[in-house]
């Protein structure tokens, strides 16, 4: 007797759905011979859910119905038929669609698999069937990174976080292209010196969760402001300048003075033999990697021979406004005069008054006295005709102490 080959294949049509998705399964028929009513049982993992009234015939179908009922938790039992016996359209494709929701399951390849399977023809024969089972692959999804393009900062600013995003809302780690430049712990940046370096974000996935792409981001210090100024100073005519000092505004972090790379240059075009007056202390050159410099110069009053090295405290001789735009203040409460003698610091008060104040430019050109001054607790003087610039002010007391003061008119 001769042994037909079978003819006719059901089969798992295998697919593919992100996590958390729904795949819809297709279940195809291939035949030679005409099909009016089918029934299988689809065996699938624990943890897939199908709500049986979303299970639909395709369009092969005639006048056919279907029942979809679950006989247990990982088994479905599919019934499709005709009144009419009329058979499904075609000799191919899929004949059902059975939405699988997989829930929480991990990515991962599962089997899927039929059996009891049932396929009639029009005179209520079974039809032998091959079976070919498949699978659903549930994989990973794909994230991203959202991160600024660049960011600024100026050395100086506290630590920041930075602020990127992964569209999973997993933690995203950074990395620096230049620890000189900034570093990173978590998400924190700790800002190290000026200049330009790259970060980069990055998230390497989960169990759920593809490698997200890594970004990256210009980060951009700028240098700081550190104002450097020429201390002013004073000596006699005819003895050598003193060693000129500079004061600092505007380190940060814990730098001093040491952490400059290079200083600038100090320097006095007045020697022993320039005659008494005022003369500018210069500050030219110097650079460093963190910070510009902005260079204020001071000024070295030359004093005449005979006359005491005189200060006065700040908190009893005070002029003020300083910078100014025309009218200067001079206010004391009590006088209190500090003179050297002998190499002995003497302090004493008394009441005194002025016999002329003098203004000098930066220059030591002479540009207004006033004489025979009486000072009270606070009186005034206009200046408002000098054009902008430093200048110093002499007060000579009638004791031929002096006592100097910068001043700025803008």
């Amino acid at each position: 007797m001769q042994i037909l080959p079978i003819s006719t294949t059901i089969s798992i049509v295998s697919t593919t759905v992100n996590y958390g998705g729904t795949a819809n399964l297709e279940i195809a028929i291939a035949n030679q011979e005409p099909f009016v009513a089918f029934q299988f049982d689809l065996h699938f993992p624990e943890g897939i859910t199908i709500n049986t009234s979303n299970v639909v015939l395709t369009n092969r179908k005639s006048d056919h119905t279907i029942s979809a009922s679950l006989i247990s938790s990982t088994v479905l039992r599919v019934i499709s038929f005709s009144m009419t016996q009329q058979p499904f359209s075609g000799s191919s494709g899929a004949v059902v669609v059975i939405p699988l929701q997989t829930n929480t399951l991990l990515p991962n390849v599962y089997d899927l698999a039929l059996q009891s399977v049932t396929i009639t023809n029009a005179n209520s024969q079974n039809i032998p069937a091959n079976i070919v089972n498949g699978n659903l692959t549930i994989q990973k999804i794909q994230q991203t990174i959202d991160v600024p393009l660049s960011i600024v900062k100026i050395y100086g600013d506290a630590n920041f976080t930075l602020p990127a995003t992964a569209s999973s809302g997993l933690p995203i780690s950074y990395t620096s292209g230049n620890n000189n430049i900034a570093t990173v712990s978590g998400n924190t940046v700790t800002i190290v010196g000026a200049g330009q370096t790259t970060l980069f974000a990055s998230q390497g996935g989960n169990a759920i969760y593809l490698p997200a792409e890594t970004k990256e981001t210009t980060l951009q210090i700028a240098k700081a402001n550190l104002t450097i100024t020429a201390n002013d100073a004073t000596r006699l005519a005819g003895e050598p300048n003193p060693t000129f000092t500079m004061s600092f505004e505007g380190f940060q972090y814990t730098d001093t003075e040491a952490d400059i790379d290079e200083l600038p240059q100090i320097s006095c075009n007045a020697d022993e033999n320039s005659p008494a007056g005022n003369y500018e202390i210069y500050l030219t050159g110097g650079n460093d990697n963190n910070y510009e410099f902005t260079l204020i110069s001071g000024t070295l009053i030359v004093g005449p021979v005979g006359i005491d090295d005189l200060q006065v405290t700040n908190y009893d001789l005070r002029v003020y406004p300083n910078p100014t735009t025309g009218e200067l203040r001079i206010e004391n409460e009590e006088l209190r005069i500090k003179r050297i003698e002998n190499g002995e610091l003497r302090i004493e008060n008394e009441e005194l008054r002025i016999k002329r104040i003098e203004i000098y430019d930066i220059e030591g050109r002479k540009q207004k006295i006033i004489v025979n001054y009486q000072l009270s607790i606070i009186n005034s003087i206009n200046i408002s005709h000098l054009p902008a610039g430093v200048y110093c002010l002499n007060i000579i007391f009638d004791n031929n102490y002096l006592v100097t003061k910068k001043i700025i008119k803008l």
